[in-house]
């Protein structure tokens, strides 16, 4: 389950709360955050701040988002065997990350 957010002017971050709330609940399921536009450093702080510990890379230069379209964040890919299997734009509650990683499982 991947999530892809921008820090610089919104507020995403929130989305990425409810992912490491859940991940627990998913053992088998590897969680990670890109998170665009900020450096190393502060991508790190913000990590710690929030207290994500899922790995969480860092897209400094805005590449990958570019790469990938991301236009609007936060985007949750749900992906499995090398696939999307499911895409969401916009915030997820709980609930809703749980069911859709169930159903990612299958």
């Amino acid at each position: 389950v991947l999530t892809f957010v921008v820090t610089r002017g919104t507020d995403c971050e929130p989305q990425v709360d409810r992912v490491e709330r859940i991940r627990a609940d998913f053992p088998n399921v590897k969680f990670v955050t890109v998170v665009s536009g900020d450096s190393q450093s502060e991508t790190r702080n913000l990590a710690i701040a929030r207290r994500w510990h899922e790995p969480v890379a860092v897209d400094t230069d805005g590449a990958v988002v570019n790469l990938y379209g991301v236009g609007v964040c936060p985007i949750t890919i749900f992906a499995r065997d090398g696939r999307v299997r499911d895409t969401n734009v916009g915030n997820l509650t709980e609930a809703q990350l749980r069911e859709r990683t169930r159903k990612l499982l299958g």
